[in-house]
């Protein structure tokens, strides 16, 4: 037992740290989620905000290099700058480049023919790059002084040829101070990078620096691998554990990536799996706890439980030695028993000569005696076998109906002298048994006899046989005798007791008749039901199960058994 309470205990602590384990992962996972979809919507929204900037700048790009192309000595300067005001929070300033490299109008002050044919935006489109927004890498701008992206557009004159650049340099600031002000978490990212590896925009609080090569970044090789997608990574930079999200601009060389610091994430699910933790270990106390004082228990009622096994052992051994000890006795109180009922019935007929009249009545009463106390054993020797065990049923069809018809003619002489109406009621559907005949024909005697014995003067007795609507077969003695109370009922069902109050204690009877009749139906796998009332009467039921009802298929089977045994015998005869 203390085994089993220690197992029990083990086992149960496992499942429950096994169901915290589960739980806290499933949270984390979820946090885990909850985290990627928190950048995956920042990187659309930053990818819509950027796309729609760009437009913005390309826009006023195309719009330059069409008013420089159709005349490029009568350019309106003042209305480039009226345009320059709607973009001064997003640019550092506005240049056109002749097709030799010289600026010849820029929104800052520049120095006089200001050569910027070497720079990279001026080479792409004087090579004869695609007509296309060029953007370029962060570069110091040598009109501003400051550091930059450059967005340029080839100006194409009339005749088809090279005409100069027109450039925008974009404030790397403006998208800095827009991603700051986003709350993505303390240790959050949100950058800009080239397709080509190369940082055009980031946060102020980041550790990346602008115009540097950041190919071997993990989220850089994944966009190598595919345009938009996640990354779960630990940064080379900071050693910081992030989430990325990242995604392509459409049509534009650039990548726009969100990363979430996995510590953020998952600050609600530390706290919570402190709490979590906690109160496992707490549980974890209490079983433990209360598994030493199950077993503590267990240790000091030890004793006393082999104490009650002793007893219960002893107590069975008594019951099987007195049930052994009834068998014999009966059996021995038999044979004295036969030769007194054998010889009252000599004197009481007067089978070796005539005797006087008040002797014969003397024999009269001794042979009736006699015939009760054989019963009386009987019924004792019964009840032992069958608190033995040893008692078996002999099972053969049983015609119901004819059974309790015989029971009635047995008693009818007994009921006219008690003035009592004891009547039969057979249904016409009833079936055949298969059952022991003479212990069945024991139960519905004993029953009846008890209620005729019970049932005053001028009272009546029924016995009912029909089939039951589950399928068995149901036998019914009710009476309107004196009747019993629900506690009467118990000790009545008891072996050698019988209802003890005014009305009952003038009627004889060992206390037999009921329990026996319970236990014999018990065996036959039915069950005995009593209901009575005082001063209305009882009703017995016997109801038996329907796995003793016998189909037509088995009558016939039977008897074609009965017919071949029969002709066997016949043949061993001759």
């Amino acid at each position: 037992m203390r085994l089993s309470i220690g197992f029990g205990t083990a086992l149960t602590i496992a499942l429950l740290w096994s169901g915290i384990w589960f739980h806290l992962k499933t949270v984390r996972a979820d946090h885990i989620v909850e985290a990627e979809h928190t950048a995956t919507n920042f990187a659309r929204a930053f990818e819509e905000h950027i796309v729609r900037t760009i437009k913005g700048i390309d826009q006023a790009l195309l719009q330059m290099r069409g008013a420089y192309a159709a005349n490029p000595s009568r350019f309106d300067f003042e209305a480039t700058m009226r345009q320059d005001e709607a973009l001064t929070d997003l640019v550092i300033g506005m240049s056109l480049i002749n097709r030799d490299g010289v600026v010849v109008w820029a929104s800052m002050a520049s120095q006089p023919d200001l050569y910027l044919g070497d720079r990279e935006h001026f080479r792409f489109h004087a090579d004869g790059g695609a007509d296309q927004l060029f953007i370029g890498k962060p570069v110091v701008g040598r009109i501003s002084g400051r550091l930059s992206v450059l967005l340029s557009r080839r100006i194409v004159m009339s005749d088809g040829s090279f005409g100069g650049v027109a450039a925008i340099s974009l404030d790397p600031a403006y998208l800095s101070n827009f991603y700051n002000a986003i709350d993505i978490g303390p240790a959050g990212i949100v950058a800009v990078f080239g397709t080509d590896g190369y940082l055009r925009a980031r946060p102020s609080r980041g550790h990346l620096e602008l115009g540097q090569d950041w190919r071997q970044l993990a989220v850089l090789r994944a966009q190598a691998q595919a345009p938009n997608g996640m990354v779960h990574s630990v940064s080379a930079v900071d050693g910081v554990s992030r989430i990325i999200a990242y995604r392509t601009l459409p049509a534009l060389p650039l990548v726009v990536a969100v990363a979430v610091s996995q510590a953020d994430a998952l600050a609600q699910y530390e706290h919570q799996k402190q709490s979590v933790l906690l109160a496992g270990m707490i549980l974890t106390v209490l079983f433990g706890a209360l598994a030493w004082l199950l077993i503590r228990q267990v240790a000091a009622h030890a004793h006393v439980e082999a104490e009650l096994r002793r007893a219960k052992e002893e107590a069975e051994s008594a019951n099987i030695a007195k049930s052994e000890f009834l068998a014999n006795v009966s059996h021995e109180l038999r044979t004295p028993l036969n030769a007194v009922i054998g010889f009252s019935e000599v004197m009481r007929d007067a089978l070796m000569g005539p005797i006087d009249n008040r002797y014969r009545e003397y024999a009269q009463d001794i042979h009736e005696s006699g015939q009760h106390l054989l019963r009386l054993i009987g019924d004792v020797l019964d009840l032992s076998k069958i608190g033995a065990g040893r008692l078996e049923l002999h099972d053969e069809p049983v015609d119901l109906a004819q059974l309790v018809q015989a029971c009635h003619r047995l008693l009818a002489e007994r009921a006219r002298d008690s003035k009592v109406a004891l009547e039969v009621d057979i249904a016409r559907d009833l079936p055949v048994l298969m059952a022991d005949p003479v212990r069945l024909k024991q139960i519905v005697l004993n029953l009846m006899s008890n209620a005729v014995k019970f049932t005053p003067e001028g009272g009546r007795v029924t016995a009912r046989a029909a089939p039951d609507a589950d399928g068995g077969a149901t036998i019914t003695i009710a009476d309107t005798g004196i009747g019993m109370t629900a506690q009467e009922i118990v000790v009545a069902l008891e072996p050698f007791r019988q209802v003890d109050n005014a009305m009952t204690r003038r009627y004889e009877g060992s206390g037999l008749g009921l329990p026996l009749a319970k236990q014999l139906t018990e065996l036959h796998g039915g069950k005995l039901e009593l209901t009575s009332e005082p001063g209305v009467g009882t009703t017995t039921r016997v109801r038996l199960p329907q796995r003793r009802v016998l189909r037509q298929v088995d009558l016939v089977t039977g008897a074609q058994e009965a017919r071949g045994l029969a002709k066997a015998g016949g043949a061993e005869r001759e």
